[in-house]
């Protein structure tokens, strides 16, 4: 027997057209007439209604996941490698954005099962908590997250310039070559300066920096010495060199810490949201599922 019930509270002018729209003929019908044949018509329709409600809906999951899996090279981007994250960020905003219909048209074709479910079964409608309006406001925090990681990026790449020229320093001076190891040093303190300018609340940072920073000075020292002939002032760089060296391991591994994450929550808030639509968008479709096979009462 095919039940009318209320539709509920809040289900909107949308819904009661969407329903009259589709479900006109059933409601024409006379009690003689529901039957065993319009239970039948009514379980079909309410099937096809449903697959095309999940077609649109597993268009709107494979465009999600194509955004997520961009978003994450651009993760992957803020904390290693040489490619400019931003890139990564930007593709998987245009991704939500052009997504944005689907995400709509899929909300719609739920509101069409919610007004036949209204109509003729006990069953909850499937809901989709997600509009296209959410896609472009994740899709703008994606923009914003791509910034703020190549930002990133440019401070992990000073740090490994800083590593960098403090080798070639160190060369230099074990060749005596006063003037590389002088260059040396002098680019790696730039760079040390754009590490030590990132904004970020680092903990670990700061031990890496004070670190290097004492390698750096001790080998001025040494150069300096060399320089004026100053064999106590070179043995006294040397030493204060070697003891900033024993730091080197807990340095690198304060830099490692710092690099990942402080990279990571650069790209955690829009790769949760992202996270979260996907889970919606899943959800939306697990409710979909047992309609389709039109067995419905």
């Amino acid at each position: 027997m095919i039940r009318v019930r209320r539709l509920p509270s809040g289900a909107g002018v949308a819904l009661g057209v969407a329903g009259a729209l589709a479900l006109g003929t059933l409601l024409g019908m006379g009690s003689s007439d529901r039957g065993p044949a319009t239970s039948v018509a009514y379980r079909a329709e309410l099937a096809d209604t449903a697959r095309a409600a999940d077609t649109t809906l597993a268009d709107l999951a494979a465009a999600v996941d194509r955004a997520l899996d961009a978003a994450r090279d651009g993760a992957a981007a803020t904390v290693s490698g040489d490619a400019a994250p931003s890139e990564a960020f930007r593709a998987a905003a245009d991704r939500l954005v052009a997504a944005g219909p689907t995400a709509d048209d899929a909300a719609r074709r739920l509101v069409r099962v919610a007004g036949m479910l209204a109509i003729g079964s006990d069953n909850d409608p499937p809901r989709l908590l997600v509009a296209g309006a959410d896609l472009s406001s994740i899709a703008a925090q994606l923009r914003d997250t791509a910034e703020a990681a190549d930002a990133f990026a440019e401070m992990r790449h000073a740090s490994r310039s800083v590593l960098d020229e403090l080798r070639r320093a160190l060369a230099a001076v074990t060749r005596d070559d006063r003037s590389m190891a002088s260059e040396a040093l002098d680019e790696a303190a730039t760079s040390l300066a754009e590490v030590r300018a990132w904004p970020g609340a680092l903990a670990t940072l700061p031990f890496w920096t004070r670190t290097i920073d004492r390698l750096l000075g001790a080998l001025r020292e040494v150069v300096a010495a060399r320089v004026d002939g100053d064999a106590r002032g070179e043995r006294e760089g040397l030493a204060a060199y070697r003891r900033a060296a024993r730091q080197a391991s807990r340095a690198d591994r304060a830099l490692a810490i710092a690099l990942s994450e402080g990279g990571g929550a650069v790209a955690q808030p829009a790769l949760a949201r992202l996270a979260d639509l996907v889970a919606k968008v899943t959800s939306a479709r697990d409710e979909v599922a047992p309609l389709l096979g039109g067995d419905q009462p």
